[in-house]
């Protein structure tokens, strides 16, 4: 799947900098926000083996592997693929998701669709549920739990008990793992901890009474099924007139596409969504690339 990444990236570099920098001259007529295939071949922005739902072309419907997604909880997230038969499913709006692309703590290659506040707002929990973690020195804050129930994730134990009518033993803890220079790490799962706001790093509090840093690295395991994402640019900027991009940067599908900026990657929900927000980037050289792994 890398290997047809990158080939549909070097495909498409020259394309869409020719279709952006027609566009910013040009605008486009069209004021109907749908979106076809033919309409991202045209922008030279489509990438067979990521972003379509032929059968094909997927081995697995996992959005971690791919662009978009093709079943029928693309219409709740608002990820679904162009050509996906759920896209223009109108749902409820008491079934729209709560959740939201959130990093996970420590992570920077790790964000997943999460719950980080409550629907009770009068309930004690609320206030630890939207706490920071080291603003409370309390390492337990940033343990991000999955219900077994309803297979929500949420931003703390203390998100999820606000939110549903679970019993403990639905909640599954992520793993936390330390790595530091001292013994007690391995003497108990998560030991007295502090946040030092000076040296901003989380340190163990040792028996003599003096700290050593250590590093975090929080992980959901291999037995739980979440949603990861990445962060996105899902919108266009005010000042920009195009009401035609508009509408389909903010529609109904996806086909994630990031750009390399001085070493850091700035992701977009699909072409449009770049394409409205391009002017930005004029100034700037950027390599083009297609999402291969979320």
């Amino acid at each position: 799947m890398e290997i047809a990444s990158i080939l549909c990236g070097v495909k498409m570099i020259l394309k869409l900098q020719v279709f952006i920098l027609f566009n910013t001259i040009v605008v486009l007529a069209d004021s109907y926000a749908d979106v076809s295939l033919n309409d991202l071949k045209e922008m030279g922005a489509h990438c067979a083996y990521l972003d379509t739902c032929h059968a094909f072309y997927r081995d697995s419907d996992e959005l971690g592997s791919y662009t978009c997604d093709c079943k029928r909880i693309c219409a709740e997230y608002n990820t679904c693929c162009v050509d996906s038969e759920f896209r223009n499913v109108t749902l409820l709006p008491s079934l729209r998701t709560d959740d939201e692309c959130l990093p996970v703590y420590g992570r920077t290659g790790l964000s997943a669709y999460m719950i980080d506040k409550c629907k009770n707002k009068d309930i004690p929990s609320e206030s630890l549920c939207e706490s920071s973690a080291e603003e409370n020195n309390d390492p337990f804050l940033m343990i991000p739990v999955t219900s077994s129930a309803t297979g929500k994730t949420y931003k703390n134990y203390f998100c999820a008990i606000c939110n549903e009518n679970t019993h403990e033993d639905q909640l599954v803890f992520w793993n936390i793992r330390l790595t530091g220079k001292t013994q007690r790490i391995h003497n108990s799962s998560v030991p007295d901890m502090m946040y030092d706001t000076t040296a901003k790093s989380w340190v163990v509090l040792e028996e003599d009474g003096s700290s050593t840093n250590v590093s975090i690295k929080i992980d959901p395991g291999f037995d739980l099924n979440i949603r990861k994402c990445k962060a996105m640019i899902t919108s266009c900027p005010k000042e920009r007139g195009d009401v035609s991009v508009k509408e389909k940067c903010e529609g109904n599908y996806m086909a994630g596409i990031g750009f390399d900026v001085r070493e850091k990657r700035r992701w977009y929900k699909n072409p449009h969504c770049a394409l409205c927000n391009f002017e930005t980037y004029m100034r700037r050289k950027f390599r083009l690339h297609k999402i291969a792994h979320f």
